[in-house]
């Protein structure tokens, strides 16, 4: 389902509920009954298409359950999580799901909407954080590692000149257990992967438009590597990503140096890569639209002040085009 066509059948639920913050922030009144129970949600940003998957992925169980639920979307910028924080506490919700990507202004997003009791995905936010919902990211990282190490093996008797990886620096944790576990994996069968060899990224470098910051940092690893003709790519955090450096080495007139990538993801975007593009060697499945089903009776529970779980792990599979028919059936 693309975006538009998602956010189009969702408008005509009865009970959708936007409040989408823009510069100053706006809440809309809440639809549905007098004692129907209101859940939040801070979207790290809905422009990302896995993110977009898990957004409606809580409205569809949003509407399974009957609980309203008050949308804002930071829109990957940091200083919208504090906007996004005041947008949804005026609706009174009695839990919160957050999942804005900037660690560091964590407390300060809590803060802003009284600290209610949070689940937080993919993402530490604390101090409001009950509960944590989302990959199992070193696992993740692991299982991508080591697919993409018995490919090379296999293909390239593990011989490559650069080992391209997208990072998130900023998630200190996150990008060691993702991008580090993926690089661990594929040690584990090819061996060290040499310094001078691993070329890392920072997708947040440039400004809030991660897909140009990789496109732009691609050609210019392209540029400064004019030799390199066997090249291998780690994609932790989206197949949105991978994507974007196909996109920018194939620009380049250099993708066909691009031997083989896996990325971590497996959303909607990435499908027809995994089934049709050869350099693409799978991706690790996160199953954003599960997200919903895991997130949102956690932050019920929450709200009822029941007991949940620290920890709500997603189970990692490598989709690839063995099995991604399965997995995915075409329609």
């Amino acid at each position: 389902m693309s975006q538009n066509t998602g956010a189009h059948r969702f408008r005509r639920r009865s009970r959708r509920l936007a409040a989408l913050a823009v510069a100053t922030p706006l809440v809309l009144a809440a639809c549905g009954g007098e004692d129907e129970l209101v859940i939040a949600y801070i979207s790290g940003g809905d422009q990302s298409p896995f993110v977009f998957q898990v957004t409606e992925s809580l409205r569809v169980e949003a509407e399974s359950l009957g609980v309203t639920l008050v949308e804002c979307d930071t829109q990957s910028l940091p200083e919208r999580g504090v906007e996004c924080g005041r947008t949804i506490a005026a609706s009174n919700p009695s839990a919160v799901i957050n999942w804005q990507f900037f660690p560091d202004s964590s407390a300060a997003v809590c803060e802003s909407y009284g600290n209610l009791p949070t689940v937080t995905m993919d993402t530490p936010n604390d101090p409001c954080a009950r509960t944590f919902v989302g990959a199992d990211n070193y696992a993740a990282g692991i299982v991508a590692g080591n697919a993409l190490g018995e490919w090379a093996q296999e293909n390239l008797g593990c011989e490559y000149d650069v080992f391209f990886a997208i990072e998130l620096p900023a998630l200190v944790t996150v990008n060691a257990e993702r991008a580090g576990g993926t690089r661990e994996g594929f040690e584990q069968v090819c061996g060290a992967v040499l310094d001078a060899k691993y070329i890392g990224i920072d997708k947040q470098q440039g400004g809030s438009d991660a897909l140009e910051n990789i496109r732009r940092q691609t050609t210019d690893m392209l540029t400064a590597n004019p030799e390199a003709r066997t090249i291998l790519v780690s994609a932790p955090f989206s197949d949105a990503d991978g994507i974007a450096v196909l996109n920018a080495a194939d620009t380049a007139g250099r993708g066909e140096d691009i031997k083989g990538l896996m990325a971590h993801g497996a959303e909607a975007v990435g499908h027809d890569f995994i089934r049709g593009d050869a350099r693409w060697v799978g991706s690790v499945g996160y199953f954003p639209e599960r997200y919903g089903s895991l997130a949102l009776p956690a932050a019920v529970a929450l709200a009822k002040g029941e007991s949940v779980p620290e920890q709500i792990l997603m189970t990692h599979e490598v989709v690839n085009r063995d099995n991604i028919d399965e997995i995915y059936p075409t329609e």
